[in-house]
């Protein structure tokens, strides 16, 4: 028999494990490897790749450091939505805040859900309805059955540039699903978050008109 290498991930369990998982942990064999949250020089790296420099100044380290609280996803978001604010200034292959912005004047979401929704409410009015519609569909979704759920109704060209700028902006990405063309959200949070952002009688409606396309 060929060796084999099984991965299983997992959230932290709470309360009375399940017998099966404590079977799996008497293993012999197997490696136990608890993930705890991003070190403060690890989140001053991702921030560095997100903006693409090599250096940060210390309030833009310690904006998103002292924000993020060692949550990667949380981190990313956190970057774009100061990057999306423009009160970021970059040269000379450094991130400093601009001219006259201090580290209290730059006010960023609590939560991963602020923050998005936040990125959310600086696209233009097409585009939130487009990523909101979205979110009723699923993680994936296809073209056809995006344009195919009222009140969607624009063109190709429209669309294509609606997705192109969703996509640069880093909220959803390109994706087959199945053999269709289509979408699927950066990350299940930033669906949800679209998600929430529909006032229930909407949901319903939008689950009604996604189920008849």
């Amino acid at each position: 028999v060929e060796p084999s290498l099984l991965v299983l991930v997992t959230r932290p369990m709470s309360g009375e494990l399940p017998t099966a998982w404590e079977q799996l942990i008497q293993t012999p064999g197997k490696f136990h490897v608890p993930m705890g949250a991003l070190s403060n020089e690890g989140i001053a790296e991702l921030t560095r790749r997100g903006l693409g420099v090599r250096s940060l100044s210390h309030d833009v380290e310690r904006l998103i450091v002292d924000r993020a609280g060692g949550n990667p996803f949380f981190c990313e978001e956190l970057v774009l939505a100061l990057k999306e604010s423009g009160k970021l200034e970059l040269a000379e292959d450094r991130a400093a805040l601009a001219e006259g912005v201090t580290r209290e004047s730059v006010e960023l979401p609590q939560s991963v859900h602020g923050v998005v929704t936040s990125r959310v409410d600086r696209l233009p009015s097409a585009e939130q309805l487009t990523i909101k519609v979205a979110s009723v569909i699923g993680r994936t979704f296809t073209w056809d059955l995006l344009r195919a759920i009222p009140p969607q109704a624009p063109g190709v060209q429209e669309l294509a540039a609606q997705m192109a700028h969703l996509v640069e902006s880093a909220l959803v990405t390109e994706e087959k699903v199945g053999e269709a063309d289509g979408w699927a959200y950066k990350h299940v949070l930033i669906q949800e978050s679209c998600y929430e952002l529909l006032v229930s009688s909407r949901r319903v409606e939008l689950h009604r008109a996604t189920a008849e396309a």
